[in-house]
């Protein structure tokens, strides 16, 4: 797959950061750890390890992503990058390496493996942190420069850019105004990721460039006919028409969108939509109010609710066991198991 994870290939090939170089070391120091020292890790140790390496195994080209795409066509468009896994497993995969290489120190006594250890991750964090900021130094000097394009700035292409700004170093202002509003009516990147397209549109770049046309003719050329207001919840659009009619307004429903014209509920399995996903709905002479908002599924909340739940238990442990009332219960449990060794 294109969009696959290169934090397992040693050798890079036209890498944005030069930064990704520490992360490969690191993720291979992980696995040799693993397999060499997996007899003296703790079970947590284990179990962290190993969901590293499978997030690791996921994010690249090791996992076969075309066939599961050409077996399920339906996971194409939610599958667009496996490499972005690499973002849930790098945290991981710290952590996991300085647990495994604390815990084979620890266990063989080595105070120079220890201070080996300790050294080398000072190495790499210095190293890593050097590279990541003359990567931003580059990408800042890039953008202050009074030649470089706003499409250069934003790295895509001047036909997916909707903006009056030549340059990038004109949206600099909006970044330091209280007014939030002028960076985001400033410009507007055509890239319709994750529009809802209503027929199949092939890889190749001619076809990319009518959507995007499309997207920018229905959306981003239209922003300028309608206020946006953000409410409860939601966003309102509101505009002014001289004649009730059917309009196109550059709106996306999905299933569980809660859409509201006028006071009035839509629903989305009646609405008329573009290809490009845009809808049509009927507006009245005058003013018209459309109030845009999404409804969350029950399993989604219940979800959300076992997250919260476990983040919660996972708090009152810590403090459980940081207490004195906690260290005298962690006591009492190693004293029972000692007994029962006995």
């Amino acid at each position: 797959m294109d969009h696959a994870s290169r934090i397992l290939q040693p050798l890079y090939t036209s890498v944005y950061s030069s930064s990704d170089i520490i992360s490969t070391i690191i993720a291979y120091a992980l696995i040799t750890g693993l397999l060499l020292f997996w007899s003296h890790l703790l079970p947590f140790t284990k179990m962290l390890a190993g969901v590293t390496v499978t997030y690791l195994i996921l994010s690249t080209s090791l996992f076969p992503w075309d066939l599961v795409q050409q077996s399920m066509p339906f996971l194409q468009s939610f599958l667009q990058m496996p490499g972005r896994i690499t973002l849930i497993a790098t945290p991981f995969m710290l952590l996991s390496a300085a647990l495994i290489y604390d815990e084979a120190a620890q266990h063989t006594n080595n105070l120079s493996l220890q201070q080996g250890l300790r050294s080398a991750g000072v190495l790499l964090s210095v190293l890593s942190l050097s590279l990541c900021t003359q990567n931003v130094a580059r990408s800042v000097h890039t953008n202050m420069k009074p030649d470089t394009s706003f499409a250069q700035g934003i790295q895509t292409y001047p036909q997916n850019v909707h903006t009056k700004l030549q340059t990038i170093a004109k949206l600099q202002p909006a970044f330091h105004t209280r007014n939030l509003g002028q960076l985001i009516k400033a410009a507007d990147r055509t890239v319709p990721d994750y529009v809802p397209v209503s027929k199949k549109i092939s890889t190749d770049p001619e076809t990319y460039k009518v959507v995007y046309r499309e997207y920018r003719q229905n959306f981003s050329e239209q922003q300028h006919n309608f206020r946006y207001r953000a409410v409860r919840g939601g966003i309102q659009l509101t505009w002014h028409a001289k004649t009730a009619r059917s309009r196109a307004v550059p709106v996306v429903a999905y299933q569980r969108s809660i859409l509201t014209l006028n006071g009035q509920p839509l629903s989305t399995t009646r609405l008329t939509r573009h290809w490009v996903g845009n809808i049509n709905v009927h507006q009245h002479r005058g003013r018209n109010v459309l109030t845009i908002r999404y409804s969350s599924s029950i399993l989604t909340k219940i979800s959300k609710i076992i997250g919260y739940t476990a983040w919660l238990i996972v708090f009152l442990l810590i403090l459980l066991f940081k207490t004195p009332l906690g260290r005298w219960v962690n006591s009492l449990i190693q004293a029972r198991q000692l007994a029962a060794s006995k």
